[in-house]
């Protein structure tokens, strides 16, 4: 994987090459979500980085390959934007209940259901603008894609937050702890 640093920020990498990888970027590509409105996160994120993530701690018996889904944290106007209209290539999701906040909308795609995440359940035009900005400092982009993904310091902060109540989120804490021994 090749990463480019301007200073101490990465602003653009090459993703791992594995079919993992590949089947992330169709989703993506078959999405075609505004960059400037979306982020990847979670374990698709981690897999593009190149970290290995071991089978879900919490049905260790599972054959599903990780990761299971594309998660995208989006502006709330974005998210109510394509729940309304569908995505640009004219995939149309469906709502699903989210107990922390308001609706996931979930779109099936040929290779990964995509999980559209708004950032703020109560977000106003002006911190949806904070959420785009906070994309460009904490995201980068995919080299050949439209796609941003959270850093590794990002998701490092997110699977923290998460990892004393969450298996799985300290399972794929300490996998990107060992792929990037720096943080």
């Amino acid at each position: 994987m090749s990463l480019r640093r301007r200073g101490n920020t990465i602003h653009r990498f090459s993703p791992d090459h594995s079919n993992t990888t590949s089947r992330i970027l169709r989703t993506a590509e078959e999405l075609s979500l505004v960059r400037d409105e979306v982020i990847l996160v979670g374990s698709a994120a981690l897999a593009l980085y190149g970290v290995y993530l071991a089978a879900d701690p919490l049905r260790p018996t599972s054959r599903t390959p990780r990761p299971g889904d594309a998660d995208f944290v989006s502006t709330l106007g974005y998210a109510q934007h394509l729940a309304q209209e569908g995505t640009p290539t004219g995939l149309v999701g469906r709502r699903k209940p989210n107990v922390s906040g308001p609706p996931i909308l979930q779109i099936a795609t040929r290779e990964l259901s995509a999980d559209i995440i708004p950032h703020n359940p109560h977000a106003s035009d002006r911190m949806d603008q904070q959420f785009r900005e906070r994309i460009d400092r904490e995201s980068v982009e995919v080299d050949g894609s439209n796609l941003r993904v959270a850093t590794p310091q990002k998701l490092a902060q997110e699977l923290r937050g998460r990892a004393r109540v969450d298996r799985k989120a300290a399972s794929d804490l300490n996998a990107l702890r060992q792929h990037f021994t720096d943080l």
